[in-house]
């Protein structure tokens, strides 16, 4: 028989087949275990990736914060802490709006300033005014005060009992707001020197 006659060729073949066979299981194996740790080594380059995002969105929200924080703080001074050329006629001007809408009498003014909380750059000043009215538009004057735009903080109230027949109350009230002084240029230059 022909297997007879060629069995050398079919012995080498089959010993090439087995070893090919050998070679096929144990390579599959080795490119297995190779896959299974170049997944391993996916998934922690993912975790790794996700991590460093949600690093980026957290200082990202923290540098929205700052810069928000930041336009709020010039907001305040630019805009409610103002310098008395901006604001301190307007604001004169919306007090005795109030008083003609509480129908209260104006009797007398006055206003002193003084250097507060140097280092923020604010000046405060307090004002002092004397008016007269019923109970009812004494009430009616504060409530409008404190829902005042103006940044006003009421300091001190007195009110004297009426010395005339008319029952009208006369009522000294101090306000306290603060008004934004820009800095001179020799100590915006000591500010910078300090805190470099």
């Amino acid at each position: 028989m022909i297997w007879r006659e060629k069995r050398s060729l079919l012995i080498v073949l089959g010993v090439l087949l087995a070893i090919n066979v050998a070679f096929f299981l144990t390579y599959r194996v080795r490119y297995q275990q190779r896959i299974q740790a170049l997944d391993v080594t996916l998934d922690q380059a993912n975790a790794a990736l996700e991590a460093a995002r949600s690093r980026k969105a957290a200082a990202e929200q923290t540098l929205t914060g700052y810069k928000s924080t930041t336009a709020d703080i010039q907001r305040i001074y630019n805009e409610v802490w103002s310098t008395p050329q901006r604001r301190l006629t307007s604001m004169i001007l919306e007090i005795r709006d109030l008083e003609n809408r509480s129908r209260m009498v104006p009797r007398s003014t006055s206003f002193t300033q003084q250097v507060e909380k140097k280092e923020f750059g604010t000046r405060a000043m307090t004002m002092n005014f004397m008016v007269r009215g019923t109970y009812a538009q004494v009430r009616q004057f504060i409530n409008l005060l404190e829902l005042s735009q103006n940044f006003v903080v009421i300091d001190q109230i007195m009110l004297a009992d009426p010395t005339d027949e008319t029952q009208l109350l006369n009522l000294n009230i101090q306000i306290k707001t603060l008004f934004h002084e820009p800095l001179d240029p020799s100590e915006q230059s000591a500010r910078r020197g300090g805190t470099s």
